[in-house]
């Protein structure tokens, strides 16, 4: 019990020192090019034409590609976040899939979560 109070009264500065999460600045929902047929673009295309990183939730253990996450409207429920992953090595993610009423929908007409922080905390703010 003393090591916790000890350890509050040592964190409290840091933690009213540490800047707001989340800036705005830092993380943007960025919309795929609609390309018909084909679909939308990678989102990691999508994020580095802005000058910005996707960001990824993880890694698909198949193909060893991220996880990037993506949102798109899954009617009647309005805008729902999800991913994006290459599943065949030959072929770019051109689609976002979302869990939605106990099964999955892919749309190619989606928006990808790039953020320009890279690297990293102390740099980042989220």
């Amino acid at each position: 019990m003393i090591r916790v109070q000890t350890g509050l009264i040592f964190a409290l500065p840091i933690l009213l020192a540490t800047p707001a999460i989340a800036q705005t600045n830092d993380v943007m929902w960025k919309p795929s090019p609609y390309l018909g047929k084909a679909g939308g673009k990678p989102c990691q295309d999508v994020c580095s034409n802005e000058g910005a990183v996707a960001v990824d939730s993880g890694v698909y253990s198949k193909t060893r590609f991220a996880y990037f996450v993506c949102r798109m409207n899954a009617p009647p429920e309005g805008t729902t976040p999800g991913y994006q992953v290459q599943t065949d090595p030959q072929a770019p993610a051109s689609t976002c899939t979302v869990g939605w009423r106990d099964k999955e929908e892919t749309s190619n007409k989606y928006e990808c979560l790039c953020t320009t922080c890279i690297g990293g905390p102390p740099k980042c703010t989220y």
